[in-house]
């Protein structure tokens, strides 16, 4: 049922950044390389790239290449697109690891949640019990007190002396 959803996030520069671990301005050099090696970038309402997870892929292969002595990142980039275009499969494998592990999340999350309210909903019908008990504790108190004071009333009202009687 799940399985037939098909996840894919899309990032603007900045998030994108913080996810590979590069520079906003090394994202957006290599990407100009990139381009200029015919690779396409979806662009968004606000002419900023918006990269998908395949591009993590990319970027991070990216990255592993330029860690080799004396390749230029014109080649790299060659190398990289090679690969993608050649191997489509492995990022539909990896994009479809992180849905399962998307979905994964989700359902724990699903989970905790309903363990969760279940716990609120338990909290406040004990709260709401105690509630009830104080008030009906109050309301018997209130009721004791008032016979209490109808009582005295009733024998000071039949010890009170008549005005003649005073002083007697």
């Amino acid at each position: 049922m799940r399985g037939d959803i098909k996840v894919e996030n899309a990032y603007f520069p900045k998030e994108f950044s913080q996810i590979v671990g590069l520079a906003e301005s090394t994202i957006r050099k290599y990407a100009l390389e990139f381009e200029k090696q015919g690779y396409h970038f979806e662009i968004g309402r606000n002419k900023a790239r918006i990269y998908k997870n395949e591009h993590v892929v990319m970027f991070n292969r990216l990255k592993s290449a330029l860690n080799h002595p004396n390749i230029s990142l014109e080649s790299a980039v060659k190398s990289v697109l090679s690969t993608v275009s050649g191997n489509e499969k492995s990022v539909a494998v990896i994009e479809e690891s992180f849905q399962e592990s998307v979905i994964e999340r989700f359902d724990r999350l699903e989970k905790a949640f309903i363990k969760q309210q279940e716990y609120i909903n338990d909290s406040l019908n004990r709260r709401d019990e105690q509630l009830l008990k104080t008030t009906r504790e109050i309301l018997e108190f209130k009721k004791e007190f008032i016979k209490f004071q109808e009582s005295q009333l009733l024998i000071a009202a039949t010890q009170t002396k008549k005005w003649w009687q005073f002083w007697k």
